[in-house]
């Protein structure tokens, strides 16, 4: 968090700065609109200025050739020498390109200066009517302008005869250039309307043709550009003076004094601060300082008469704290123990090995020990477990139930070997000796079922570590070991008991099913130990086997719901009573399903007759959308059913069954499976084993 903090120059600095930036920018802003505003509204004031300006130099421009050409249409046809008086119409006006005489009694010139110069794309013919009534006609055609002046031959002023048309064609260009002369630099009249960023634009009309005026302000932008910048360096600067100025201002008011007192206060001195601020809030925070400086003083010298205590303390809570660890460390091994006890399906040796490895290590004393178990049944006592004594020779010793040390209640042994010779004969007691490392003391804890020993543990002191002796903490934890290695063993006996039951059920339902169908007698039976048998070749797992040889031997106990009639029927099957007997696998799975605890089995039951090809039932599944159990039982019970006679049919051999199930492979059964059935069922111990049972 320190590096993220600034000091108050630099976060002065920061801020000031953010503000020049701010405050520059508006004024640049401000100063950009102003100015881009006045240009806009002079530039448009300029425009229509020059725009009224220019109307009025048409207009005149307009009136003159008119004026000129009308006097001139009054006296030609009185004129001596008319065609001169035209030339001079052409020489003297710079605007008038070419003029012409035309007589519409012959319908062609007479006359046109200069000579090249041709009307041939005006069809004056048509105007020649309107003429005679008006003094002049306009005419405009794409790039040409002309004007149309009709004279008369007046007979002595009695009568007026219209005699032609004086044709005046204008150069456009040349009109233009005469207007040029009244535009300032930044001005053009152009026949185009053309493209350009800063530039205004204004319409008007020219001998009835659209031209521009265009008015470029860019030098305007120019300047407005350079005189907005200026005005921000110049704005800049003085910032940065007045930003200089109370920098300074601010250390010596401020960021020193302050300094002077953290500094102080950095230094950890036990004294006041004696230097005076001019600034109230200063100098209220420096007298609060003192102020703290005087009672930590104070609980400094109380501190001290506490800290000879506590250090006294604190030693002991550091050899509290020691013992504390070994607790918990004995605390989690006896966890590791406990939660070893939810697996009622832990091998009986591994659950004991494990069990006799952390009394070792929870147990300080101990070097090494054993646990031995008691045959009930056999009156004998065997080890089952031992750690640092040889476990191998260690079985070979049996010891009965009068021959054995074991102790009703936790209790320590002095000399254990010592006290076996007068219980054992000279040969056990060497291989008791052989089998054991030397023994000084014992710590013997009994596991108890129902206030019966079944069973003991050993915890032993080598002769070397004499000296040591058991304390009562490890007692009481050899204790608590041994009620949860009684647990763990009566858990066991519970699970087989248990297991036992289910077995009977399942086989007593199995043995009424029998009585119920005469023909399927054995069935299930044969059916389980043939899946099963294939399980175990397939090398599946023991969990895996096991529903294998339960679902195999519940496949058909739906066929309590198939009327025996139907079932016990000595000829074949009807159509009707075949799609009776087909509802059996259905019939069983809702049977199962009604255990709560069967629900896998009573899945693999269902969909025992369904076809690798899609066309079996109930649901006409395909491929292994088929249980894989489902998949294996399918041929085991197809391989007895082809094995066992029948009223209607009598049993295939060994090897035509065989030969069944591989024309069959991909069709009725998984092609996978039924490949390796067929090699299952090959093998020669297999097939003793299949012999001897039929």
């Amino acid at each position: 968090m320190e590096n993220n903090k600034i000091k108050l120059e630099q976060w002065f600095r920061r801020n000031t700065r953010k503000k020049l930036i701010a405050a520059t920018t508006a004024i640049y802003l401000i100063m950009a609109i102003f100015f881009a505003l006045n240009t806009y509204f002079y530039m448009n004031n300029e425009v229509e200025i020059q725009y009224n300006r220019i109307l009025k130099i048409i207009d005149t421009q307009k009136k003159r050739i008119i004026t000129n050409m009308e006097v001139i249409a009054n006296v030609y046809s009185l004129s001596v020498d008319a065609e001169k008086i035209l030339k001079n119409v052409v020489n003297s006006n710079s605007v008038i390109s070419c003029i012409g005489d035309y007589k519409p009694s012959l319908k062609t010139f007479t006359f046109v200066y200069p000579e090249k110069a041709g009307f041939q794309q005006f069809d004056i013919d048509k105007h020649i009517d309107e003429l005679k009534k008006t003094e002049f006609k306009v005419i405009v055609d794409n790039e040409n302008i002309c004007y149309l002046f009709p004279y008369f031959y007046d007979f002595y002023g009695e009568s007026r005869f219209f005699e032609g048309i004086l044709v005046v064609k204008l150069d456009v260009k040349a009109v233009i250039d005469e207007l040029k002369v009244f535009l300032a630099k930044n001005e053009k009249i152009s026949l185009t309307k053309e493209n350009k960023p800063f530039a205004i634009f204004k319409t008007f009309e020219l001998y009835g043709r659209k031209v521009y005026l265009i008015i470029d302000y860019s030098k305007y932008i120019y300047n407005f550009f350079l005189v907005t910048l200026l005005s921000m360096i110049v704005v800049v600067l003085i910032s940065i003076i007045m930003r200089k100025l109370e920098i300074k201002h601010l250390n010596n008011q401020i960021i020193n004094p302050i300094e002077s007192l953290t500094e102080h206060m950095r230094n950890e001195l036990l004294e006041e601060f004696d230097q005076n601020f001019e600034i109230e809030e200063f100098e209220s925070l420096k007298n609060s300082f003192n102020s703290l400086i005087k009672r930590i003083y104070a609980h400094k010298l109380e501190l001290e008469g506490y800290l000879q205590e506590t250090t006294a303390m604190n030693e002991e809570l550091s050899d509290l704290n020691k013992r504390l660890e070994t607790y918990f460390e004995k605390l989690e091994e006896l966890i590791t123990v406990i939660a070893r006890l939810s697996l009622s399906d832990m091998d009986e040796k591994v659950f004991f090995d494990k069990l006799l490895e952390s009394a070792i290590k929870i147990v300080p004393e101990a070097d090494y020990g054993s646990i031995f178990l008691f045959n009930k049944d056999k009156n004998i006592w065997k080890v089952i477990s031992a750690i640092g004594h040889d476990e191998k020779r260690l079985k070979h010793v049996v010891f009965d139930n009068k021959t054995f040390i074991y102790a009703k209640q936790v209790s320590v042994v002095e000399n254990i070997v010592e006290k076996n010779k007068g219980l054992l004969d000279d040969t056990k007691l060497q291989e008791l000796a052989d089998a054991t490392k030397p023994i000084s003391k014992s710590l013997l804890a009994p596991l108890k079922i129902n206030n019966y020993v079944i069973g003991q543990i050993a915890l032993d002191i080598s002769v070397k570590n004499g000296r040591k002796t058991f304390s009562n903490e490890s007692m009481r934890l050899v204790e608590a070991l041994s009620h949860l290695a009684s647990a763990f063993v009566r858990l066991k006996q519970i699970s087989k008991e248990e297991g036992r039951f289910h077995k009977n059920v399942v086989l007593t339902l199995v043995k009424a099913l029998e009585y119920y169908d005469k023909y399927t007698k054995g069935h299930s039976e044969r059916v389980a130990y043939y899946a099963t048998e294939f399980a175990e070749y397939l090398k599946l797992d023991k969990d895996m086997i096991r529903k294998v040889y339960w679902s195999s031997l519940l496949h058909d106990i739906g066929k309590f719901f198939i009327p025996q009639t139907v079932l016990n029927k000595e000829t074949r099957l009807t159509d009707e009573e075949y799609e009776i007997v087909k509802t059996h696998s259905t019939k069983s799975y809702e049977l199962l399903k009604q255990s709560g605890y069967m629900d896998e089995y009573a899945i693999i039951a269902k969909y025992h007759h369904e076809r690798w090809d899609g066309r079996g039932y109930p649901e006409g599944l395909k491929g292994e959308e088929i249980p894989f159990i489902s998949r294996i039982i399918s041929l085991a019970d197809s391989f007895d059913a082809m094995t066992t006679d029948r009223p209607y049919k009598k049993a295939l051999s060994f090897e035509e069954s065989i030969k069944e199930i591989e024309k069959n492979a991909g069709t009725q059964f998984d092609p996978d499976l039924a490949i390796k059935f067929v090699a299952f069922l090959k093998e020669e111990s297999w097939r003793k084993n299949y012999n001897d049972k039929k």
